[in-house]
């Protein structure tokens, strides 16, 4: 089989569809439940770099912070949620207490904001593939990933917090939803770590930082089943919160980096 043609391989610099890197010859391929998410390969003397990551957010030495798409208003409205979690956890500790009504209204604009995040998460996937479609987009991780994140965050989280800013007397329902929605946090933050392992990069490290924030979401949703372990909720509420907030910072400084391989003239991997 001979090697298509680099200009074949390549958009605005970053390697496209995973289609095209299985029919490279000489390649190490990482996949994440049979899906392609990364892969290195020899053609005419270049080592070319694909990542699904790289191409979804359309890393490429075009792309800055002044591109307004999906991926930029997703690292928004992560940080702005995160944010605002970070207030009403404080608000929990050190001053009025979780019952508190503006506490509670912070998580539920924090959980909404959230819900928005998602949202783009999911136009940012869809837009990733193409021709536009159910099973393209499945056969991607972001694909899988941001369907898992938008019904945990617009379904359970969501209805956990308008529950508990209407009242304060079904705190174990609160709980649970919140526990459950924290689950589906931690699947699709694992998912999008996954993806973005092999590449060692600062979008790893938001992915790692989410994942890390989701796992103290699942702990803190948790605590809240048992009354006496509300300390051990709002602490782990607030760290988890900082970690979103960590994530969404990471993935702004994800999108005014392009990736390794560009310009149609990739380097060598170090």
């Amino acid at each position: 089989m001979s090697a298509p043609a680099v200009d074949h391989l390549f958009h605005d610099g970053v390697m496209q569809r995973p289609t095209d890197v299985l029919e490279l010859e000489h390649r190490e391929l990482t996949r994440v439940h049979g899906i392609v998410v990364h892969a290195v390969a020899e053609v005419e003397g270049r080592t070319l770099e694909f990542s699904e990551r790289w191409s979804r957010r359309a890393r490429s030495p075009a792309r800055s912070l002044s591109t307004r798409d999906a991926s930029f208003w997703m690292a928004v409205s992560f940080t702005a949620g995160a944010v605002l979690f970070i207030a009403a956890a404080f608000g929990a500790i050190a001053g009025p207490g979780a019952d508190a009504l503006w506490v509670r209204t912070g998580n539920l604009i924090g959980a909404t904001i959230f819900s928005v995040g998602a949202a783009f998460a999911v136009r940012e996937a869809w837009g990733a593939v193409e021709p536009r479609g159910l099973e393209q987009f499945w056969a991607t991780v972001a694909g899988r990933a941001s369907m898992v994140q938008g019904a945990a965050a617009a379904v359970l989280f969501q209805a956990g917090m308008v529950i508990e800013t209407l009242t304060t007397q079904l705190g174990t329902l609160v709980a649970a939803l919140n526990t459950a929605g924290s689950v589906g946090f931690v699947i699709s933050s694992y998912l999008y770590l996954r993806e973005s392992w092999p590449s060692r990069d600062i979008g790893t490290v938001s992915a790692a930082a989410n994942l890390l924030g989701s796992a103290l979401f699942l702990l803190g949703s948790g605590a809240g089943l048992a009354p006496s372990a509300e300390a051990l909720a709002n602490w782990s509420f607030l760290i988890g919160s900082a970690m979103f907030a960590a994530g969404g910072l990471a993935a702004f400084k994800e999108l005014d980096e392009p990736a390794r391989s560009t310009d149609h003239a990739p380097q060598p991997r170090q």
